[in-house]
């Protein structure tokens, strides 16, 4: 896949955009649940469910899970590096020729 470079830079700041709101997003669901604000565990995946849903471009770039552990439930996540990868590919890379 080939695209302008001008485009490989909008589709790489909306995806930085998309990023920042669904990590803003899942530490502060991480912070409600470890102070004890949010004990049901449904709410937990509903909570969970919207923000994946609201960043739905970027959510398959993380693995997410309500866990439990000593202190109780806990939200569990992390950034996939090889989804990162593809994601960056998928973007595409610049052409600097002309079309035939």
């Amino acid at each position: 896949m080939c695209r302008t470079a001008g485009r490989k830079e909008k589709e790489k700041a909306i995806r930085s955009r998309f990023v920042v709101k669904i990590e803003k997003s899942t530490h502060g669901l991480e912070k409600r649940i470890v102070e004890g604000k949010l004990k049901d565990r449904d709410k937990m995946f509903m909570s969970l469910g919207r923000i994946q849903a609201f960043a739905s471009q970027v959510a398959d770039l993380y693995e997410m899970a309500v866990k439990d552990n000593k202190e109780g439930p806990r939200l569990v996540w992390r950034q996939k590096p090889e989804q990162q990868q593809w994601l960056e590919a998928r973007e595409g890379e610049p052409i600097c020729c002309a079309r035939i």
